[in-house]
């Protein structure tokens, strides 16, 4: 847990998720003289959520490195995870700093190398990479690598396109999470196992040379571990609570911060719970207001709300003349067509010019404009 090296790989065979046939991305971080891999995420995109994700495995099983060699792309190098740090390429951290908006990291006290861009070899976990192509990938059955010729006799679901493949054989296609459970079985093999011949292994498995270093275990520090693997905004408490993504969250002490701006910290496994962090003051949990839909539902909801408001922009414009032809008229004009007497009842509105209200003449009852007058009060309005 000196060093742990980080990347991202695309693997090579296909996986379902609900209707759709793709190659799905693993994220995994290796300690560098072990070869452990202390931690991994399977994505549907490489992203920066499936990072931190592998990282709090890693840190819960194993601690905290030292050192986090990480790969250039944007899923890496990014503020959620770096802070500021990616830019400076600065290692230190100032101890006043653990808590604030620094990025999860380096938040963690956790120093950060980057590897050279454009250079394959400078990640020692590609290796891996290509022992993992070897030992599980070119063995499932929708295996789809570059070089077909190494398909296994037992991947029987092989077609020579996706559409065939999507259309013969979706059900045989592993599901994500079959896909999930069949990676964590990899893994522990791996690590407990398989017998690595690199340097400094000599044939033993990569736990029994993490065995023979007996170092105390990096815990993250108490008062951060709640905190620290969550997303971070800031919003404006309101009269009914926290708003984030359309739903509310609410806790009583919300009442004492109406008004004022608080950071919240969302975690990256619940959606029902926020972290509020305010200007001045002590962080507390606001929890969801359930309006009795999950959040299936909701998103589901949506997605007809964008359906019909499609459907109803191609009417439109289908019918754009015939529609434009026709008389536009508000909610209050129905309203005031539907109840005359209602509308009888309000009181006009008392019509002014530079403060004087606007009266009839005697001598000339129907009020009217000088035509300059009128044109730049036109010009006004418009």
């Amino acid at each position: 847990m000196e060093i742990i090296v980080g990347d991202y790989m695309t693997q090579d065979f296909m996986l379902r998720y609900k209707d759709k046939v793709f190659r799905a991305k693993l994220v995994a971080f290796m300690d560098m003289r072990t070869r452990v891999i202390v931690g991994w995420s399977l994505q549907l995109t490489a992203n920066s959520t499936g990072v931190a994700i592998a990282l709090q495995k890693c840190f819960d099983r194993f601690g905290l490195p030292e050192y986090i060699y990480f790969d250039n792309g944007r899923e890496f190098k990014n503020h959620f995870l770096c802070g500021n740090v990616w830019k400076t390429r600065s290692s230190v951290i100032d101890g006043e700093d653990i808590g604030r908006d620094i990025g999860v990291v380096v938040e963690a006290g956790v120093k950060l190398i980057f590897a050279h861009p454009y250079n394959a070899k400078a990640k020692p976990i590609e290796r891996f990479w290509r022992t993992m192509h070897e030992a599980f990938d070119r063995w499932q059955p929708s295996y789809v690598g570059s070089n077909t010729l190494l398909i296994t006799d037992e991947s029987k679901v092989y077609r020579q396109t996706i559409k065939k493949m999507k259309q013969e054989d979706f059900d045989r296609i592993p599901s994500f999470k079959e896909v999930e459970t069949m990676l964590a079985h990899f893994f522990a093999y791996y690590n407990h196992e398989h017998q690595h011949t690199g340097q400094g292994m000599e044939g033993k498995t990569p736990m029994q040379v993490w065995g023979e270093y007996d170092l105390p275990k990096r815990e993250v520090p108490a008062e951060l571990k709640p905190y620290l693997f969550t997303h971070r905004y800031t919003r404006t408490v309101g009269n009914n609570g926290i708003s984030f993504n359309g739903d509310l969250y609410y806790a009583d002490k919300v009442i004492q911060y109406l008004g004022q701006q608080v950071q919240i910290r969302v975690p990256l496994d619940r959606d029902d719970l926020l972290y509020v962090f305010p200007e001045k003051g002590e962080p507390f949990e606001a929890m969801y207001r359930n309006d009795g839909k999950t959040i299936e539902e909701k998103m589901e909801k949506v997605g007809k709300m964008r359906k019909q408001n499609a459907a109803f922009i191609k009417g439109y414009n289908k019918n754009k003349k015939e529609l434009d032809k026709q008389e536009l008229v508000t909610v209050a004009e129905a309203f005031a067509r539907e109840h005359p007497e209602l509308v009888a009842q309000e009181t006009p509105a008392l019509q002014v010019v530079n403060g004087e209200p606007l009266r009839d003449r005697e001598d000339k009852p129907e009020l009217t404009l000088v035509k300059p007058v009128r044109s730049k009060l036109i010009k006004l309005f418009k």
